[in-house]
């Protein structure tokens, strides 16, 4: 009688664990989830208000084209075009 009863104990305890380890998998999804969120607001808030989020364009230096052997390309370039 009493092997019957270890055994249904035994199975008990393992969903036990199942439930919480997804206990704390749950947790902490949503601590993630919080954190994220903070951080999304904090961005937002210390970005200046008017300014542009894209990206400055590229405008290449007088330096910054060359060849292979590292001779200065000269480019016609209109950043305004």
């Amino acid at each position: 009688m009493c092997s019957h009863r270890g055994a249904r104990e035994g199975s008990h305890m393992a969903t036990k664990r199942q439930q919480t380890m997804a206990k704390r998998d749950r947790e902490q999804a949503v601590l993630e989830k919080r954190t994220q969120k903070r951080l999304r607001k904090e961005a937002a808030r210390n970005e200046p208000e008017g300014e542009a989020t894209e990206p400055e364009p590229y405008v290449p230096g007088p330096d910054s084209l060359r060849d292979a052997n590292g001779h200065v390309i000269q480019v016609d370039f209109d950043p305004k075009v």
